[in-house]
C-alpha cells in the first residue's frame, strides 16, 4: 500500500480515503491472523457476530472508496467526452483519406505489374512448351527486370549446354559421325533394311604401332572415305565399327557392289606424319531385314563368322528369323547350365582308352555331362561353346573336377582330365585341380595316376608362363598328354621340353586313315617321332574295326573311340571293366 501511495498521482482527498480503508484492511486482516491462535476469543473477547461486524465494515469502506472514485473520473469522462468525439472523427477522416490514397497506390502499381507478368507468363508459357529459343523482352531496368534479363541468359547458356548433350548423346565426339544410340532411333523409322557394318580389321594394332593420335586420325579418314565412296551416312557404332543403311536392290547385285566399294575404301591409304597407314576392311550386310531394331545385333553375329571364314564381305538374307531361333536356342541352353551349375547336375562320363595289345582298360578319359532333371543327359556339343562365350564354363569346370574327386576312389585307372591353355588363367580352375591331385594321391590305386590332357593349338607358343606349373604337376606324379594332337601348331621341340608322357593323335586325322594315304603316312611320321622320344600314342575316334586294324598296324599304343565303348557313367563304366577281368 504504501509503494501505491508513494507512486500513484492519486488526489489528495482520494489518498486520505485509501489510507482510511486500508487501515481498516490492515486491522482487519490482523485480527483475522489472530483468531488462527488458540483462545483468541478469550483474550479479545470477539465474538463471530462481532468479526463478521467488522469484515462487513471492511467491505463497505472498500464499496464506498470505489464508488467515489468512479463517480470523480465519470464526470471528467463526460466533460471530455465531446472533445474526444470531435477529435476522432477528424483523425478518422484523415486516416481514411491516408489509406485511400495508398490503397489506389497499390491499385496503379498492381495493374501496371499485372500486365507485365501476364507478359511474362505468355513467353514463359512458350519456353515450357520447349521452346528454348522464346526470350521474355522488357524494357525497364527495375528489379523484375534484372531478373528477366537474368532468366534470359540462364535460357541461353541452358540452350547452348543442351546441343552438348544432345551431340554427346547422339554423335560421335572423335569422328563427329552420328553413333549407335542415333542409328537405333533411324532403324525404329524402318520396316526393312539393308544394313552394312564395316570392321576396321586389327585396328588395335594400328593403336599400339602408330598412336592413339594416329588411331584417331584413322577413324575420321575412314569416316569421311565411307561416307563418300558409298554416298550414304556412315554411323560409328563401336571402337573400330561403322554402320551404313544401304538403298533397297537384289542382293546379287548390292554384294560384289559393296565389297568393290570397301576395297576401293581401304585402296588409298592414310598420310599421317611421314607415315602411309594401310588398313583393312571386314563387311557384315543384312539384307531385307523385317526387325530393323535388331539388324545391328544380326551384323554383329554375322561379322564374327566373316571374320572366322577370312572373307572380305558376307551377307545373310531376311535373317530376323533364323538369328531368333539362335538367340532364343542359346537362351534356353543358358537356363539349362545354369540351374545344372546350381542343383549340382554337372556330372563326369568316362570313355576308356584300350591297350591295342592286350585289349584291356589302361585309363579314363572325364568327359562333362549335364545330367537333365528327366534323367537323360546332355552332350557338351550343345552346351560348352555357349558356356565358353556366357563366362559359365569355369563353374562347370570346377562343379565336374568335385564329381571327379568323389569318384576317385573307386575308379581302378588312371583318369584323364582335359584343360586349355586359358584355363591356365582361371586361379580357381588350377586351384581346384591342384586339390584333386593331391586327392588322387590318397584315393588312386598306388600304380594309378591323374592325367592332364592339354589342348593342342597355337597357344603351345605361350607355354611359357605355365611350363612352371606343369612341372610341379609332373612332380607331383601327374601323367601330361597333348590331346587334338596334329590339328594345330605343333612344335616338336617344345613338347620334348614339356616332357609329354602321351600324344593323342586327332580324330580328324584317325578316321581318314581307311581314304587317305597322307592321314597315314603322317600317323607313320607321328608314331616314329614318339617312340623315339619315350612317348605313348592314342588313337582317337577309333569307330569300328577297319580303323582299328590301320591303327595296330601303324603301331599306335593305345585306342579310344565307340568301337570299343561310349562315354559312360561311374557305374556302367565299373561293370564293364568287371567284364573285362
Amino acid at each position: 500500500m504504501r509503494w501505491t501511495l508513494l507512486n500513484i498521482k492519486f488526489p489528495r482527498e482520494t489518498i486520505i480515503t485509501l489510507e482510511s480503508a486500508f487501515k481498516l484492511l490492515e486491522d482487519f486482516m490482523h485480527i483475522s491472523e489472530s483468531l488462527m491462535i488458540k483462545d483468541f476469543q478469550e483474550e479479545f473477547a470477539l465474538t463471530g457476530y462481532g468479526y463478521f461486524k467488522l469484515a462487513t465494515a471492511c467491505i463497505e469502506s472498500f464499496y464506498d472508496l470505489h464508488s467515489s472514485i468512479f463517480e470523480k473520473y465519470l464526470k471528467k469522462i463526460e466533460a471530455k467526452k465531446e472533445f474526444l468525439i470531435k477529435t476522432g472523427l477528424l483523425s478518422f477522416l484523415f486516416l481514411s483519406l491516408v489509406l485511400g490514397s495508398i490503397c489506389f497506390f497499390f491499385y496503379l502499381t498492381y495493374q501496371k505489374l499485372a500486365k507485365r507478368l501476364s507478359r511474362i507468363a505468355q513467353e514463359t508459357q512458350k519456353i515450357a512448351s520447349g521452346d528454348l529459343s522464346a526470350r521474355v523482352t522488357l524494357d525497364y531496368e527495375d528489379e523484375l527486370g534484372k531478373v528477366i534479363k537474368l532468366l534470359n541468359a540462364s535460357l541461353d547458356e541452358l540452350e547452348k549446354r543442351l546441343k552438348e548433350i544432345y551431340f554427346l548423346h547422339y554423335y560421335d565426339p572423335i569422328t563427329g559421325a552420328p553413333n549407335r544410340e542415333k542409328l537405333s532411333e533411324e532403324l525404329k523409322k524402318k520396316e526393312v533394311i539393308n544394313l552394312l557394318l564395316v570392321d576396321i580389321d586389327n585396328f588395335k594394332d594400328l593403336n599400339a604401332l602408330y598412336g592413339e593420335e594416329a588411331g584417331d586420325e584413322v577413324l575420321k579418314y575412314i569416316t569421311q572415305r565411307l561416307k563418300k565412296v558409298f554416298k550414304s551416312e556412315v554411323y560409328r557404332v563401336g571402337p573400330d565399327e561403322f554402320a551404313l543403311i544401304l538403298p533397297e536392290e537384289e542382293i546379287k547385285k548390292l554384294i560384289p557392289k559393296v565389297e568393290a566399294l570397301l576395297l576401293a575404301v581401304e585402296k588409298e591409304p592414310l598420310y599421317y606424319q611421314d607415315f602411309e597407314i594401310f588398313f583393312h576392311l571386314r563387311g557384315a550386310l543384312i539384307s531385307e531385314c523385317t526387325c530393323p531394331e535388331h539388324a545391328l545385333s544380326f551384323a554383329y553375329t554375322l561379322l564374327k563368322e566373316t571374320k572366322e571364314k577370312a572373307k572380305v564381305i558376307d551377307y545373310s538374307i531376311r535373317p530376323s528369323m533364323e538369328r531368333k531361333r539362335l538367340y532364343e536356342e542359346t537362351l534356353f541352353y543358358l537356363r539349362k547350365i545354369r540351374s545344372a551349375i546350381e542343383e549340382k547336375r554337372v556330372i563326369p562320363y568316362y570313355q576308356p582308352v584300350f591297350d591295342n595289345q592286350t585289349k584291356k582298360i589302361i585309363k579314363v578319359e572325364a568327359l562333362m555331362r549335364i545330367k537333365e532333371k528327366d534323367g537323360e543327359t546332355l552332350p557338351p556339343s550343345k552346351f560348352l561353346p555357349i558356356a565358353k562365350q556366357s563366362g559359365y564354363y569355369p563353374m562347370l569346370t570346377l562343379r565336374m573336377f568335385e564329381e571327379v574327386k568323389n569318384h576317385l576312389p573307386l575308379i581302378p585307372w588312371d583318369v584323364s582330365l582335359n584343360l586349355s591353355f586359358t584355363d591356365f588363367l582361371h586361379k580357381e580352375i588350377i586351384q581346384s585341380f591342384l586339390s584333386l591331385v593331391k586327392e588322387s594321391s590318397k584315393k588312386l590305386a598306388l600304380e594309378h595316376k591323374l592325367v592332364l590332357e592339354l589342348l593342342e593349338t597355337e597357344e603351345i607358343e605361350i607355354y611359357e608362363r605355365i611350363i612352371p606349373l606343369l612341372f610341379e604337376f609332373k612332380k607331383q606324379g601327374v601323367y601330361l598328354a597333348i590331346d587334338d594332337f596334329g590339328a594345330g601348331y605343333s612344335n616338336l621341340q617344345r613338347l620334348i621340353e614339356l616332357e609329354v608322357d602321351f600324344i593323342k593323335i586327332d580324330a580328324s586325322i584317325i578316321k581318314n586313315l581307311p581314304e587317305s594315304e597322307r592321314a597315314r603316312n603322317l600317323v607313320r611320321a607321328i608314331v616314329n617321332f614318339a617312340k623315339a622320344t619315350g612317348i605313348k600314342t592314342i588313337a582317337e575316334f577309333v569307330a569300328d574295326e577297319k580303323i582299328f586294324k590301320l591303327v595296330c598296324e601303324l603301331g599306335i599304343d593305345y585306342s579310344q573311340g565307340y568301337y570299343f565303348s561310349p562315354p559312360l557313367p561311374l557305374e556302367e563304366l565299373l561293370r564293364l571293366g568287371q567284364n573285362l577281368t
